[in-house]
């Protein structure tokens, strides 16, 4: 049994298409396939077993430093297609407010926050800088009063740079102009009007 789902690729994300045989077209670049393919148990008390090259479980690599954490999130937010503003602003805030904790804390049931930062990628970007769900607010380093740490404010800052780049690249794939082919009449139409 070989299931597998269609899952949004990114440019820069590795499609498996080419590795896989299911009879669809391998220039289709708009999704990848996720294949993987159950089988038989391997250690007692299993009932089965998954092989995933792409998403192995326990998985192959760890992501261990906030450049890594940033990158992940920077990717859902690309394949999601989110353009991270509104998380852009709410770090801003922080950056220019250290001390302040209440730039730091956040109603979660915020409606911009929860649809535009908490509901897709940028939920991840929060989390590799630090910020814990607690209750009703996500909230990141110290309480009043305090100063954000010397690493935490240099992470802030270079998730805002990676964060403009990713809105730039975004709008700048946007504003593509997409051109009509010309036909052998010079309108597009390939003498469309000849046959009418």
């Amino acid at each position: 049994y070989v299931p597998y789902r269609v899952i949004p690729v990114i440019g820069s994300q590795w499609n498996a298409n080419d590795e896989l045989d299911d009879g669809y077209d391998d220039d289709d670049y708009a999704v990848g396939k996720h294949q993987f393919t159950i089988t038989s148990p391997k250690e007692d008390g299993d009932l089965c077993a998954v092989e995933d090259k792409i998403l192995p479980f326990p998985a192959a690599t760890r992501i261990t430093s906030v450049d890594q954490a940033l990158k992940f999130a920077c990717q859902q937010l690309e394949r999601e297609n989110v353009l991270p503003k509104v998380l852009l602003k709410y770090l801003y805030n922080i950056m220019l407010e250290p001390h302040e904790s209440k730039y730091r804390q956040i109603r979660v049931a915020n409606k911009a926050f929860f649809n535009n930062v908490w509901c897709n990628g940028g939920r991840g970007v929060l989390e590799a800088l630090g910020f814990e769900e607690m209750g009703a607010y996500a909230e990141m380093g110290p309480g009043e009063g305090y100063f954000l740490p010397q690493d935490r404010i240099k992470d802030l800052s270079s998730a805002i740079v990676k964060l403009e780049e990713l809105v730039k690249s975004m709008e700048d794939v946007s504003k593509a102009k997409i051109t009509q082919p010309q036909g052998a009449d010079g309108s597009g139409r390939a003498q469309f009007r000849d046959m009418i």
